[in-house]
């Protein structure tokens, strides 16, 4: 019989289980869910992340401490957290055909763009975290 993952709704726990092709639905082992849905079918053991080694590595940068979408991608890189995770830090990758910025490479410019960037968060702010932004 193939492998097939499992997520649970309740848990969000993703598990590997031999069933019968036609098993939709499992019973969550962590939480005794009833609701854990087949999301990835493999022939054999998971290798879903396998081709995307590069999802690995944005680990070391996600905030271990962060929300719902940190813990998510952390618990398990797949590209569908990681697309969660980039929206809910409010960052996208770039665009096929955009290139990176050119470093910075005198200090007044670096100096004029740290600027730029805490003006536009700033205008974010509610009036007391401006207040609290302004006693540091």
């Amino acid at each position: 019989m193939p492998v097939y993952d499992y997520e649970c709704d309740s848990c969000k726990t993703i598990t590997e289980s031999i069933e019968h092709y036609n098993t939709e639905i499992i019973v969550c082992e962590r939480c005794n869910h009833c609701f854990a849905r087949r999301i990835i079918s493999a022939n054999g053991p998971n290798c879903a992340n396998q081709d995307a080694e590069w999802i690995r590595s944005v680990l070391e940068v996600v905030d271990k401490e962060g929300g719902k979408h940190c813990q998510r991608f952390l618990k398990n890189p797949t590209r569908k957290n990681y697309n969660t995770y980039m929206k809910g830090e409010g960052i996208r990758p770039l665009e096929s055909g955009e290139q990176m910025r050119p470093p910075i490479k005198n200090r007044k410019e670096e100096e004029a763009i740290t600027r730029d960037v805490i003006a536009r968060s700033v205008s974010r702010f509610t009036p007391q975290q401006y207040e609290e932004y302004n006693r540091r």
